[in-house]
This record gives C-alpha cells, structure tokens and sequence, in this order.
C-alpha cells in the first residue's frame, strides 16, 4: 500500500493528485523547451515564418495600393507569381515547424499517458474527491471509472 504524500491532511488524496499533475506540467513544458524552443532550427524556422508573412503583407498591401492606380499587366504577372513564391515558402515553413512540434508532442503525449497509468495504479479503486454536483453521463462514466459504489458525485 502506498503511503500518500501528505499523509496527516483531510484532502491528502486530491493534493496529492494536484501536485503529481503541476509537477507533469512542468516536466511536459521543460521537455517541449528542450525539443522544440530551444533549438536553432525552431528559431530559424520562426524567424523564416515571421520574414515571409511580413514579406507577402507588404506585398499585398502594395498591390492594393497599385491597383487603385492603373499599373501593366506584365509588371502585375510578376507580382504575382513573386507572391505566389512568397506564399509556398511560407507554407513549407509553416509545415516544417508544426512537424517539428509534433515530435515533441509524440513524447509529451507518452509522458501524460505514464502519469495517468501511474495516477491509476495509485489511486485505482479508491474516491480521491467528491463533486459537488452529479456530472453528465460521459463524464460519470470516466470519473467513476473503477470505484465500488453507486455515488456518481464520488
């Protein structure tokens, strides 16, 4: 049987499960800082996204400005298929970091998925709060997942 972290206190469950939940927080932030926002690759990447959107702003606020006066239709082709390019470098960009995120995310997501088996193991078959209120049905059947008893509010 394991011994709750604070062992004299009325709610020692609950704060338990509270402070096993901010202490996973902070690991899953400390592990994204080290993977993604940390590194010269996210940074360039950012850095890339962020020239490449104010790029093709300004492009787009100058053919605005262009279009109310009369402009060629040669000097417009090249504008935009120049914007065009703008716009694909951005998205390879914006691609490449979100896929850089997911591989973080992949590792922040076996993390949770051992603290909630941990948080099962601790806690499995024993109330560790009791709602103030009677949960829809979805949410009773998670909540209630596992506890001897009709109490739905346990």
């Amino acid at each position: 049987m394991v011994t709750p972290l604070f062992g004299g206190l009325k709610y020692s469950d609950s704060l338990t499960v509270v402070g096993i939940s901010l202490c996973t927080a902070v690991i899953c932030e400390a592990i994204s800082w080290l993977l993604i926002y940390r590194t010269a690759s996210y940074k360039s990447l950012k850095s890339s996204i962020d020239k490449s959107s104010k790029k093709l702003e300004s492009m787009k606020t100058l053919d605005k400005s262009k279009r109310s006066s009369s402009s060629t239709s040669s000097s417009s082709s090249s504008k935009t298929k120049k914007m065009d390019r703008v716009e694909t470098t951005l998205k390879d960009a914006s691609r490449d970091l979100s896929f850089f995120k997911f591989k973080s995310g992949a590792v922040v997501a076996l993390v949770l998925f051992i603290v909630f088996g941990l948080l099962n193991s601790l806690f499995e078959g024993k109330p560790v709060a009791k709602l103030p209120f009677v949960p829809i049905r979805l949410v009773q059947k998670m909540s209630h997942r596992g506890l001897p008893g009709g109490e739905s509010e346990d």
